[in-house]
């Protein structure tokens, strides 16, 4: 993704401070279209020099905005103007990439690794399986207009999918591979919604910096036959992600 650029401003008129007056104007430029959704703003000190203002200044003007949801920081990267936030709907199973595509966002994915694992006892109990049956444990990071949105790592059965062990995952939805390949319907999911401090190698594949806060969604998978196939846990950036549900008041005794 390249780096936005615009015309400088005259800063010399109003009576704002600097800094407000830098915030004013790059929110009039999202506002406007000139800084589309996901796109990222020239570097620091690029930008002081267009702008005519100091680092400080700049540096308070983002974060005012990154305060107000409008920025986003990616440690190492930049800053991002903020892409709406992706909305999942726990009723309804989707994969991933069902969800991103049918948003209109670009999505692509980065297979990190593929290893073998021992099913510690939690993870064997929800998989129906012996404490230490070998498991796969396929990471890959999901990128979203640009972005590093989610990093997810599912646990499957070895002896079932063993083929997946040499298999790229780049850009692939799993769950349209499992089905090709083995035959496996995804038909009901179980979820748990946490929030967690992302650990520095996890933190770093997402963009932001050790510790910061992420959005952690565990879920058991079962298929059409109620099998349970795949234990998965998602790290989601929280400010590309939400979910939504609806519930309802049961009638009263």
């Amino acid at each position: 993704m390249t780096s936005t650029s615009f015309d400088r401003p005259d800063l010399s008129r109003g009576p704002d401070p600097a800094y407000v007056q830098v915030r004013n104007y790059l929110a009039d430029q999202i506002a406007q279209g000139h800084l589309h959704e996901g796109s990222r703003l020239m570097p620091e000190r690029v930008l002081a020099t267009e702008l005519g203002v100091s680092r400080v200044t700049i540096r308070r003007s983002l974060q005012e905005l990154v305060n107000e949801g409008v920025l986003t920081p990616s440690h190492g990267r930049g800053w991002f103007v903020t892409s709406a936030a992706l909305s999942e709907v726990p009723s309804a199973l989707r994969s991933f990439t069902e969800t991103v595509l049918a948003e209109g966002h670009s999505l692509q994915t980065r297979h990190i690794s593929t290893e073998t694992e021992a099913a510690t006892p939690a993870q064997a109990k929800s998989l129906g399986l012996r404490s230490g049956t070998q498991l796969l444990a396929v990471t890959r990071l999901r990128v979203v207009d640009g972005a590093p949105v989610a990093l997810t790592t599912s646990h499957l059965p070895l002896r079932r999918f063993r083929s997946l062990r040499g298999a790229d995952l780049t850009d692939a939805s799993l769950y349209e591979l499992l089905a090709s390949e083995f035959d496996v319907q995804p038909s009901r999911s179980e979820l748990t919604v946490s929030a967690a401090a992302a650990e520095a190698p996890n933190a770093k594949l997402l963009g932001l910096r050790s510790g910061a806060p992420v959005l952690v969604i565990s879920q058991t998978t079962s298929d059409q036959d109620d099998v349970a196939f795949e234990l998965g846990t998602t790290l989601y950036r929280p400010e590309y992600y939400q979910f939504s549900t609806s519930v309802s008041r049961g009638s009263r005794r």
